[in-house]
């Protein structure tokens, strides 16, 4: 939705992003640049590149994120269900770390 907030600047470098924006515009954050994606584009991030996304604007963004390899959408499910344990695990498991923000 629109004003949705960012997740925190992160890295995971067991896997990578790509953002396929479908409608509206997503903000990403990659290290210190700041991309506006509108409908039609595609981002790549590295994992271990330091990097956040968030909804800046007044109308809904839809997009899809494919992490490759899988597996990290255990997190995303365990996250859905409040299971701590999972979240826990899953991001041992990918190196998922939040960075403070700079």
């Amino acid at each position: 939705p629109s004003g949705s907030p960012a997740p925190p600047l992160h890295v995971h470098p067991g896997f990578d992003d790509t953002f396929l924006i479908l409608d509206g515009t997503l903000t990403v954050r990659v290290d210190q640049d700041v991309h506006q994606a509108s409908s039609g584009s595609t981002l790549y991030v590295a994992g271990s590149t330091p990097h956040t996304f968030a909804n800046n604007e007044l109308h809904p963004v839809r997009f899809v994120l494919t992490c490759a390899p899988g597996g990290f959408e255990k997190y995303f499910q365990a996250l859905a269900t409040g299971d701590q344990a999972t979240i826990a695990k899953v991001c041992e498991q990918f190196g998922y770390t939040e960075l403070p923000q700079t």
